[in-house]
């Protein structure tokens, strides 16, 4: 028992220093993640980013669901300014998974899977790994997706967003 009494304060201590708080089962990121593992997952509650500009607070690929609980069970919420996520990290939504832009025009590497993205209004920016990928999810609200980069997005799912697809 000492033993993990003592690895639950160094784990502790390790999110006090990155200022991840738990607010009403949401987990709120408000400093870049430097010290965590490259991949970022979120299989259960809302993550809310919204640190203010600069360096993103995601560095590297972002999962978001895991395929239990259900439709948009698993959440990233963005808010703020724009650099939550890293222009080149692979974004992958699963079917329990939602990305909440919420208005903010996100920069991000590529995107895949068979989740939900939900504009606000935004226009993000997809593509800037390179990298080929199809999304099988609905993207919904207003604005739409703008392909940058040199490989392909292919989007097979029912969207409903009411902006263009540019590019």
């Amino acid at each position: 028992m000492q033993h993990q009494s003592q690895n639950h304060r160094r784990h502790e201590r390790r999110w006090r220093r990155h200022e991840v708080r738990e607010q009403r089962g949401q987990a709120l990121l408000r400093r870049p993640i430097q010290r965590l593992p490259r991949t970022t997952r979120v299989f259960a509650g809302t993550l809310q980013l919204s640190k203010l500009g600069g360096d993103s607070a995601i560095r590297g690929p972002l999962i978001i669901g895991d395929g239990n609980g259900g439709a948009n069970a698993d959440v990233v919420r963005l808010g703020g300014a724009i650099e939550q996520i890293s222009d080149l990290s692979a974004v992958t939504i699963d079917s329990s998974g939602l990305l909440d832009l919420a208005g903010t025009s996100e920069y991000f590497g590529s995107l895949t899977g068979n989740g939900n993205v939900i504009l606000g209004g935004a226009t993000p920016r997809i593509g800037f790994n390179n990298t080929s990928t199809t999304f099988a999810g609905v993207i919904s609200g207003a604005g739409g997706p703008d392909k940058v980069g040199n490989g392909t997005l292919t989007l097979n799912g029912n969207n409903t967003y009411s902006g263009t697809t540019l590019r």
